[in-house]
């Protein structure tokens, strides 16, 4: 009876020992966001700023940089899609998201205080628009980061324009 007392005993303690390294080990894990298969870092998430350290692209090959504000922004890849991080685009519209190459952030401005207003997207048939969201987390010189854009549908001939004013610079796109 002894015995299967302390067999009892030792099961129970090698379930909980299992059960709070499991538990430890999976909190100390960021989440994850499954959609798009990044990581989140840090616990404040906004519309302007989206933490993501796992290097995401889309299935356009882009791979133009445009030097702005001491600081080169590398456009990787673009996606053209009708849903984005769980969200549906209006009818009639399509989202474009430019994934950023990893780049060392060391302006004195970050560019998330700078990319929402003097980043716009424009197009041959279209009018400029500005980022639906800009994400360029502190480690972008690990993740990047990317511009999410709401365009009209089928709109093509995209291009970046980069400034206020007489002093804008253009990078054209390619698709």
């Amino acid at each position: 009876m002894r015995i299967i007392r302390f067999i009892s005993i030792v099961t129970v303690l090698a379930i909980l020992v299992y059960v709070g390294y499991w538990y430890l080990t999976k909190k100390s894990r960021p989440p994850t966001n499954r959609q798009t298969n990044t990581t989140v870092i840090g616990n404040t998430t906004n519309t302007t700023t989206i933490q993501t350290p796992v290097i995401i692209k889309g299935d356009i090959l882009v791979d133009k940089s445009v030097a702005y504000r001491d600081t080169i922004l590398a456009i990787d890849t673009a996606l053209k899609t009708d849903a984005f991080r769980r969200t549906k685009a209006p009818a009639g519209k399509e989202f474009v998201i430019l994934f950023l190459k990893p780049f060392t952030v060391n302006p004195p401005i970050h560019p998330i205080a700078w990319a929402g207003r003097e980043i716009r997207l424009d197009s041959t048939g279209g009018e400029p628009v500005g980022p639906r969201e800009v994400s360029v987390p502190d480690q972008a010189e690990v993740a990047g980061g990317y511009l999410w854009f709401e365009v009209p549908a089928n709109e093509q001939g995209f291009f970046l324009l980069l400034g206020i004013g007489q002093a804008v610079q253009t990078l054209r796109l390619g698709f």
